[in-house]
């Protein structure tokens, strides 16, 4: 399978560095992926970040977001027109390297088209607070719904809905705007706890993001050690997160 690992870039310079290069990183150990495209809004300074990490980069504005990210897709058509398919992710998110080949295992299985993880989680740089959020509860509509980081989405899906997910105008809402329409061409998105699968992904909150941290700090069981969050990540990649964001560590120097 052909993959292209697809993200947006803003505001999150330094956070933005560290996902590129662990994007990066997993293009080159992954025999799928193929390419990892950007598109940023801020003209040389998000074009400098993406050339430094080796990855293909489009300008486009930044609001809406909605057309910003479909844009992503246009792009991945653009310079991979051979892919199979794509990796939504954000740029604040990492994902293991074994995640691939784990969701290719899953849609090969299960004949979906897309999958995803039922859980995420959360760490502030800012702080070095971590938690896990569990998904969506029995009782939310959207329970057993995936999250938007870490979809991995078919080519036969983005062409039954066009190569377009989301509805251009959107700011916010983007993960239920991408969901409703792959339902609407009648898509089933699959999806798997993260211990399941195991696999790892996480969104680091920098200050820049649509959910602050504390939405995700509600509940004390979702709290989590840092080191767990982070587990299944190469040291070295943990330790310069780290350098960069030395408020992620407590006084004796360790992950919170």
């Amino acid at each position: 399978m052909k993959v292209v690992i697809v993200t947006t870039l803003w505001k999150r310079h330094a956070l933005e560095a560290c996902v590129l290069r662990r994007f990066n990183v997993i293009e080159r150990v992954s025999e799928s992926v193929i390419g990892v495209i950007a598109v940023g809004s801020e003209g040389r300074a998000t074009e400098a970040i993406a050339r430094a990490s080796g990855v293909d980069y489009e300008e486009f504005p930044n609001s809406p977001l909605g057309a910003k990210h479909n844009r992503m897709l246009s792009a991945a058509k653009h310079y991979y027109p051979e892919l199979d398919a794509v990796i939504v992710m954000g740029s604040d998110n990492w994902i293991t390297d074994n995640a691939i080949d784990a969701y290719e295992a899953k849609l090969r299985d299960s004949g979906q088209l897309t999958f995803g993880v039922l859980d995420c989680y959360f760490t502030s740089v800012i702080t070095g607070v971590s938690a896990r959020w569990p998904g969506y509860p029995l009782r939310n509509p959207r329970h057993g719904e995936s999250v938007g980081a870490g979809r991995i989405i078919l080519r036969e899906a983005l062409e039954r809905c066009d190569w377009k997910l989301w509805d251009d105008r959107l700011e916010s809402r983007l993960d239920g705007s991408a969901t409703a329409r792959m339902r609407s061409r009648k898509i089933t998105i699959g999806a798997a706890l993260q211990s399941d699968l195991g696999v790892r992904v996480v969104d680091f909150k920098s200050g820049t993001n649509i959910w602050p941290m504390d939405a995700f700090l509600k509940s004390p069981s979702w709290r989590v050690k840092t080191s767990e969050a982070l587990s299944g990540f190469d040291e070295r990649e943990v330790a310069a997160l780290a350098e960069t964001f030395p408020t992620m560590l407590n006084g004796k120097g360790r992950l919170r």
